[in-house]
């Protein structure tokens, strides 16, 4: 990824909490002579490996993951915050409008689970993650004679990181003041994009 220096983002609890906060990625690796892509939900195990662990499953009729081999390095991309920003946010109007995003790349080598007992450990911690986000309270356990069935139906599997690098474009190539001038139309156009992005837009940083 293209990451000029005052975009990058050098910090690994920075990069592996905002996996976390926007963890549907999307898996690239090469089919034939094709790229492939595939739009899943991860689990990142931070204790596991140097950068983490990710964890997920696709289903067993996608051909994404039959191309794969020992040798297969994949890509996954994790979309950030993002936003429009309009010239008439700025004081000095004679500018050009842009898209202010966080973004993280990890790279690294697919390992197919076959343990069932793994693959059905996963399921449950994928379900549990999400569910205690979840205002009504559903009994995960109810799930048991679904998952028995399913279970056959997909591939599971887990990527110990290798690379992971991000990026934290919110212009900080303005002035305090005009970024001061943006934060404040973002809250009021996307008031839930939260404290993060006022510590990113209030320091550049």
């Amino acid at each position: 990824m293209y990451i000029p220096e005052e975009y990058n983002i050098s910090d690994l609890k920075e990069l592996q909490s905002i996996i976390k906060k926007h963890s549907f990625g999307i898996i690239f690796s090469q089919f034939g002579n094709k790229p492939f892509a595939t739009h899943l939900p991860f689990i990142l195990n931070e204790a596991k490996g140097e950068l983490g662990l990710l964890t997920t499953h696709m289903a067993k009729k996608n051909l994404q993951w039959k191309k794969w081999n020992e040798e297969t390095e994949v890509l996954v991309v994790f979309q950030g915050a993002n936003f429009y920003v309009s010239p008439a946010w700025y004081k000095n109007q004679e500018t050009v409008p842009t898209w202010n995003y966080s973004a993280v790349h990890v790279y690294g080598k697919p390992k197919i689970i076959n343990d069932q007992s793994k693959v059905r450990q996963s399921l449950y911690e994928l379900m549990g993650y999400h569910e205690s986000n979840i205002l009504e309270k559903w009994d995960i356990d109810k799930a048991e004679p679904i998952i028995d069935k399913l279970i056959n139906e997909i591939i599971a599997f887990e990527i110990v990181i290798t690379k992971i690098e991000g990026k934290n474009k919110f212009s900080q190539d303005k002035s305090s003041e005009e970024r001061a001038s943006v934060l404040n139309h973002v809250l009021k156009y996307y008031p839930k994009m939260g404290n993060d992005i006022k510590r990113i837009m209030k320091t550049g940083k």
